[in-house]
């Protein structure tokens, strides 16, 4: 699975007062809860119909790429195809629930795109661990992890091996590369793509 990962926080709590310093709800914290997010979820989802799924992404250096860490380990997956970019903070988006009721979200991330160090270390753990892969699955939440040129390189990869490659697009990067590697092996589930 090559994307972009995501670390979902969960504040669960109750309401109970408003604050005095502008009419928005106190949340009390009672618990907090951690998943994968983004990509993440395609790992899950790939793992619960039997799959091995390895993640090819892009963390921050911090304590939500720390808990993303521990959180794959601990379920047995591998991290391997894990970069760490210092420039960058780890995706993450926490929810704050009250009553079972979404009070609000906040979105710590970066979407500008991968510097091209960064790109090296992913394309270079992305061709050591897709080249064993049945398939692969590349899925985008526009957070910069797939530029053009990691698009192209793993994209063009796959389709030199034979290897089918289901993507889930939200940015037009996909519609370009896809016409422009005249590409007939892809499977979306957003998008026909057909070549130009």
């Amino acid at each position: 699975m090559l994307g972009d990962l995501m670390l979902d926080e969960f504040i669960w709590g109750t309401v109970s007062r408003i604050a005095p310093e502008a009419p928005v709800p106190v949340v009390d914290i009672q618990r907090e809860s951690h998943r994968l997010g983004g990509a993440g979820n395609v790992v899950n989802n790939a793992r619960s119909i039997g799959a091995t799924a390895i993640p090819v992404s892009v963390v921050g250096s911090d304590s939500a790429a720390e808990r993303l860490n521990a959180y794959l380990k601990e379920q047995g997956i591998s991290t391997a195809g894990v970069v760490v970019d210092d420039s960058r903070p780890t995706t993450t988006k926490t929810r704050v629930i009250a009553h079972n009721q979404l009070v609000v979200r906040t979105d710590r991330e970066s979407r500008k795109p991968l510097a091209s160090d960064i790109e090296d270390s992913v394309l270079e753990r992305f061709a050591s661990l897709a080249a064993e892969c049945d398939a692969i699955i590349i899925s985008d939440y526009d957070k910069g992890v797939l530029t053009p040129r990691v698009l192209d390189r793993a994209i063009t990869f796959a389709t030199e091996r034979g290897i089918p490659v289901c993507v889930d697009p939200r940015s037009d990067i996909f519609r370009t590369t896809v016409a422009r590697l005249s590409l007939r092996r892809i499977i979306t589930r957003r998008l026909v793509q057909r070549p130009a």
